[in-house]
């Protein structure tokens, strides 16, 4: 065979040209060490066969060898709160921010190992979450447990989420799960209703917040069911409005990685 230069070229046999394409087109898999939220996801969902990249899973259904969008964008959401995509020094400025935070909103047993930090007591002493109306239901958002207090797992989704550097669509989704009061999975008029009464101090009256909120519903409401999903949620707000409402200094990071210390030189 000759290539477009005019020099003849080797063509390797079927099997082996086939063997090299496959292994072009196959992205390297590695384990997924999640964290809790992603686990609860992954294993209710697609039984932990999730690959943490290309978000592809081992499925029966040769026809669907891919995740849909959607979920793709769940998971991708789920790996940065999780840390995959901070630096080691940003992870440890997390840590030690959590261990100063446990030291003044500790809630729990330390004999026990059942010591986290208050969600109660954040929400309502934290400089930076004490003015926000909706506060301790954002900060409720990352306790997967329930249980009234943020592990470490837990903070570093919250910091992560809520910091300068969070993306947009990771704001949008702690966002839809701040406004979705009865955790069904859509934003409903009573969701809004609610909001609108917590953001407002009651200064707003009981009717005008019922056509303000069904007002917005069924303008955003594209397949007409009478709630706000996810998809639909996202175009409530703008990026800037996510930006903005849904980002607090909850940890003290520049950006930067500390200076590494010079090696030793042994003659």
């Amino acid at each position: 065979r000759v290539n477009d230069m005019g020099c003849g070229v080797s063509r390797l046999p079927d099997d082996r040209d086939d063997r090299a394409t496959s292994q072009q087109r196959t992205p390297p898999r590695r384990s997924i060490a999640a964290g809790p939220v992603f686990e609860h996801y992954v294993a209710t969902h697609h039984g932990g066969r999730v690959h943490p990249v290309t978000y592809d899973y081992d499925s029966d259904d040769e026809s669907q060898p891919w995740l849909p969008r959607e979920e793709r964008r769940v998971l991708r959401i789920l790996a940065e709160r999780r840390g995959e995509f901070a630096s080691r020094a940003e992870v440890r400025a997390i840590q030690k921010a959590y261990l100063e935070t446990l030291r003044e909103y500790a809630a729990g047993d330390y004999a026990n190992a059942t010591v986290g930090v208050s969600v109660r007591a954040l929400a309502r002493w934290h400089p930076g979450l004490k003015e926000n109306p909706l506060a301790r239901r954002v900060v409720a958002t990352f306790d997967v447990d329930g249980d009234g207090k943020l592990d470490a797992n837990e903070w570093l989704a919250a910091c992560i989420t809520l910091s300068p550097r969070g993306t947009a669509e990771n704001k949008a989704m702690c966002a839809f799960e701040t406004y979705d009061l009865d955790r069904d999975g859509v934003v409903g008029v009573q969701d809004l209703v609610r909001t609108l009464e917590e953001t407002t101090h009651g200064a707003m009256s009981l009717t005008r917040r019922s056509r303000m909120a069904e007002g917005l519903v069924r303008r955003f409401d594209a397949n007409g069911d009478g709630g706000l999903e996810m998809n639909e949620f996202l175009h409530l707000l703008n990026a800037e409005d996510y930006l903005g409402r849904f980002t607090v200094e909850m940890y003290a990071f520049d950006g930067a990685s500390p200076p590494r210390k010079p090696r030793k030189m042994y003659l």
